[in-house]
């Protein structure tokens, strides 16, 4: 047999690891009495936005009332920093997170964005110790977004 051997160089398919693209973290706390003003005096920050039960958004009438702050970041700031910036908004009272848990749905919503697979982030323990301390509940919503080329 003759003939040459060809090598070509590895094509790279896919980069792997590394942290969330763009993670947007909202405190939503939702009633269906809620009245955003009663949010904003216990909360002492006004939301992002907020509603009423029956306002309309577009063509969407709102079941429930609610209550929203959120902030925003894109890598290389991570998921933990995003959360960090949250809480420094928020007072650091029990009681008034007992409150709160005892009268309204509180939620810590997340909405991760990611370009590649296997992306992720992690909290540290004391933050976790904190969001624990506040009494809310978790959501997690991931979206495996197109990369841009």
């Amino acid at each position: 047999m003759t003939g040459s051997t060809e090598t070509s160089e590895p094509q790279m398919i896919a980069t792997v690891g590394g942290s969330v693209d763009q993670a947007n973290v909202s405190l939503a706390i939702y009633a269906h009495d809620l009245e955003p003003e009663a949010v904003t005096s216990l909360v002492g920050r006004s939301p992002t936005r907020a509603h009423r039960k029956g306002d309309r958004n577009g063509k969407t009438v709102a079941r429930n009332g609610g209550w929203f702050l959120t902030e925003n970041g894109v890598a290389p700031e991570t998921v933990e920093e995003v959360v960090g910036r949250l809480l420094e908004k928020l007072p650091d009272d029990p009681a008034l997170w007992r409150q709160l848990a005892t009268r309204y749905d509180v939620q810590l919503r997340f909405g991760l964005h990611i370009l590649n697979w296997n992306r992720g982030f992690s909290l540290p323990k004391g933050l976790v110790r904190r969001l624990a301390q506040m009494e809310l509940s978790l959501d997690f919503d991931i979206y495996a977004d197109e990369p841009e080329t």
